[in-house]
């Protein structure tokens, strides 16, 4: 028995009266990729190249030239001032409060 073929007799996929068949179905698959998909394809690489490329190549640009430095300066501000600042107000104003809290518990038997 051939592959695809069937033991009652009947003509399977391989005999020769489907091969008019596969021909035609891979004309008409030919065709329709070189009329309807290839110029689908083609208008979409093209859009890809002259529209959506561009635009975000520039709008990387503007990024990099306007947030990148406005975000590294902010930054270094912070650096400058909100860390020595936070490190200030620990050192001065909480660890002496955490100390003094303490000593006022223990005086008081509420802390172990």
């Amino acid at each position: 028995m051939e592959p695809g073929g069937s033991s009652s007799g009947s003509a399977g996929w391989s005999s020769p009266r489907w091969w008019g068949a596969w021909r035609t179905a891979g004309w008409l698959l030919r065709w329709v990729y070189r009329l309807l998909l290839r110029p689908i394809g083609l208008g979409l690489r093209w859009l890809w190249r002259h529209t959506v490329r561009p635009v975000l190549s520039a709008i990387r640009w503007v990024w990099s030239v306007t947030v990148v430095p406005t975000a590294r300066g902010l930054r270094a501000v912070w650096r400058a001032t909100v860390t020595p600042a936070a490190r200030w107000t620990r050192r001065a104003v909480l660890d002496p409060a955490r100390v003094a809290s303490r000593e006022v518990l223990s005086a008081l038997g509420l802390r172990r």
